[in-house]
């Protein structure tokens, strides 16, 4: 796969074009970037009219900007926070390029509701997620989604233990940090506070007991150089559990915001280091339940 210019794909070729992009969109002006007649555009899982959604109404480049690179993919997968009408939002983004051309763009718009945005939270991405990896800490691109999938069959199974977390594994969901975060306390939550737990003690406390199914698992964006998969998913809830029985602290009753049917796209990235998960970060919305991500044909 090449560029216009003849030179391959690499990290600065993907990154330049998600830039372009961006000035693409707070211009309001499809006409500054390279797109296929036959573009596939989503925008939180419904296909749009390129020109229309945030197309229309992004006010404010990008400040928080975390890049995940593909070039034997020709994908660029990215996280950011800017503005919509002059209120912040996060951005989660995918192009899919070939022949120069942006024949696939998908979007989730985190926008704010009864949570504001954390912005203060969101000023530069991790280090881990900008370190490129040595050799030797490499694993293979089927490798790095067999681990990452092993995360979702954890949450479905309620098994923390069936993933290889590395020790200072954290979550960040929508700019805030959801584990070992005291902090943080969850609405309704007794003394028990999943939120204080570790990724791997978390899953094994069943406080995610209440997701029946995560389907599609859509993995869109492998950065071998950095250890990152990206990708979207489907995360159904039937809404059916009213209590769990979390080991050690008995029966806890599950969050009012549990208690229905609903479904949630994640944008969620992880870092693979020495076959590990080091890191994750996620942006969501909820949806309807059992919507569809708009890609599953």
């Amino acid at each position: 796969m090449t560029s216009p210019r003849g030179k391959g794909i690499d990290r600065q070729y993907l990154e330049d074009m998600q830039n372009r992009y961006l000035k693409a969109l707070i211009a309001h002006d499809p006409a500054r970037i390279p797109l296929v007649k036959t573009l596939k555009h989503t925008e939180n899982t419904i296909e749009l009219p390129v020109g229309e959604g945030l197309w229309a109404t992004a006010s404010d480049d990008a400040t928080y900007r975390l890049y995940v690179c593909d070039p034997q993919g020709g994908q660029v997968g990215f996280y950011g926070l800017m503005k919509e009408n002059g209120f912040p939002i996060i951005i989660a983004s995918r192009l899919k390029i070939a022949e120069g051309l942006i024949t696939e763009i998908e979007n989730i718009v985190v926008r704010s509701g009864k949570r504001p945005i954390p912005v203060e939270n969101l000023v530069k991405p991790r280090q881990v997620f900008l370190e490129a990896l040595a050799p030797s800490e490499r694993v293979s691109r089927e490798e790095m989604i067999r681990i990452s999938d092993l995360y979702f069959d954890a949450l479905e199974k309620d098994d923390g233990d069936i993933v290889p977390w590395g020790d200072d594994c954290n979550r960040i969901e929508n700019g805030t940090q959801t584990t070992n975060n005291p902090n943080i306390k969850l609405p309704g939550a007794t003394s028990f506070n999943p939120i204080a737990l570790g990724c791997r003690e978390q899953i094994n406390s069943k406080s995610f007991v209440y997701i029946t199914e995560i389907r599609p698992r859509r993995y869109t964006v492998i950065d071998e150089e950095r250890g990152l998969t990206f990708g979207t998913f489907m995360f159904h809830h039937a809404g059916n559990i009213k209590s769990i029985e979390v080991p050690g602290a008995g029966e806890v009753e599950m969050i009012p915001a549990a208690q229905r049917p609903f479904t949630v796209v994640v944008s969620e990235l992880f870092k693979i280091k020495n076959g590990k998960i080091e890191a994750i970060e996620a942006n969501m919305m909820s949806l309807p339940y059992r919507a569809r991500s708009g890609w599953d044909d």
